[in-house]
């Protein structure tokens, strides 16, 4: 299992902590929550839990973590590193780093839906695997970590 690995083979977080988060194949995987620790490194268990093993790489993200902070962050790094070539990837990783940034919507619905929307439509249609991979950070942000995300969307309502 997943939580051996952490615990028993990597030491566990840090005293006074315990595990928010984990990213499976780097950010690309995006994001499982303490919830999904017990999972076995095999790929069928990491893809019902919506990520996947990629290459194998793994960040460890404590309680301290501001989880819409760090997607911001992930984000930010797609749309760096989108190469623009196919318009979905370019502007969605875009998009999406602009609602993780700020909330100008005015509701936690808009807020999901323009998500949604954006992530469905840049794994449809985009034309490489960074443009399929980024939304797995909105995707699992809001399926793990809801109440940070509406904390976020309230901070800003005006």
């Amino acid at each position: 299992p997943l939580s051996e690995l952490l615990h028993d083979w990597a030491g566990g977080p840090p005293e006074g902590r315990v595990i928010q988060a984990v990213t499976m194949a780097g950010l690309s995987g995006g994001f499982l929550a303490k919830e999904g620790l017990d999972i076995t490194l095999d790929e069928p268990s990491i893809r019902a839990h919506g990520s996947f093993l990629g290459a194998g790489g793994i960040m460890v993200l404590d309680d301290s973590r501001d989880m819409v902070g760090v997607a911001h962050s992930a984000m930010e790094f797609f749309a760096h590193e989108s190469c623009g070539k196919c318009f979905p990837c370019r502007i969605g990783t875009a998009r999406l780093t602009e609602r993780l940034d700020s909330n100008e919507t005015s509701s936690l619905e808009i807020w999901r839906e323009e998500v949604d929307d954006i992530g469905a439509a840049m794994k449809a249609t985009s034309a490489c695997g960074l443009g399929m991979a980024a939304p797995l950070i909105t995707e699992s942000l809001t399926r793990w970590f809801p109440e940070q995300v509406e904390t976020h969307v309230k901070s800003a309502d005006p």
